[in-house]
């Protein structure tokens, strides 16, 4: 009787919360460490990765190291998934760990063979990348939304990055470090625009020959007011 309750509550518990996680490892320990009927039961799952400089430097590497490493992306994601066998709706969030933008990343190369494992599973797939700058962005390397998408059950969003980061200073301290990125003016129109509306202005202006990066900088500078478009 009492394991029999306690295999009840933990699927009810598996049914209804979303399992979240930032590392592969701990992801794996979870499914190893946590009760079967849990694991078995959880239909939504949540990770988020931020990836240092080095593993995407390795995209640019030779083709027969590329294909290495996107075999080992393959086995590293889904053998963690392997124990979440009622699993619905699966969210995958990418960044880099570093300060360098996102659009230098060959976002092709990073998850076409990934995807390709979810090609037609009865399972809903979020993918979750940083906004492209219009400048460096390529159909052969980026999602556009032009491009093909890799399956019917597969969905690319874009998001804003993340614009303050604790960086360890000088002195060894935690301090907060604003590193701006794309849609700049997100930052220095605040107030005035939405982050969408932000965005879409600025990818026009871009294409227009505007360096919005730079009046972004001016205007973010100490004592400077900010103006309306």
């Amino acid at each position: 009787m009492c394991k029999q309750l306690h295999d009840e509550v933990w699927k009810f518990w598996g049914c209804r919360v979303t399992v979240h996680s930032t590392d592969l490892a701990t992801l794996d320990a979870l499914g190893k460490a946590l009760p079967g009927v849990f694991t078995q039961g959880v239909a939504r799952l949540s990770l988020t990765l931020r990836m240092p400089l080095g593993f995407f430097q390795a995209l640019e590497r030779p083709r027969e190291v590329l294909r290495d490493m996107q075999v080992r992306l393959c086995k590293d994601i889904p053998a963690p998934l392997s124990g979440f066998t009622a699993l619905k709706k699966f969210s995958l969030g990418l960044d880099r760990a570093d300060k360098q933008m996102w659009s230098v990343v060959d976002e092709q190369a990073l998850l076409t063979p990934l995807l390709a494992l979810f090609t037609d599973a009865p399972v809903e797939v979020v993918i979750f990348l940083p906004m492209l700058h219009p400048l460096y962005s390529s159909p052969d390397r980026h999602f556009l939304p032009t491009s093909k998408q890799p399956s019917a059950n597969v969905r690319i969003i874009r998001k804003l990055r993340q614009r303050w980061r604790g960086e360890v200073d000088f002195r060894g301290e935690m301090d907060g470090v604003h590193r701006p990125d794309y849609p700049f003016s997100v930052d220095a129109f605040d107030g005035y625009m939405t982050p969408g509306e932000a965005e879409l202005w600025e990818r026009e202006a871009w294409g227009q020959g505007v360096d919005v990066e730079e009046i972004a900088r001016e205007m973010m500078e100490p004592g400077n007011v900010q103006y309306m478009i």
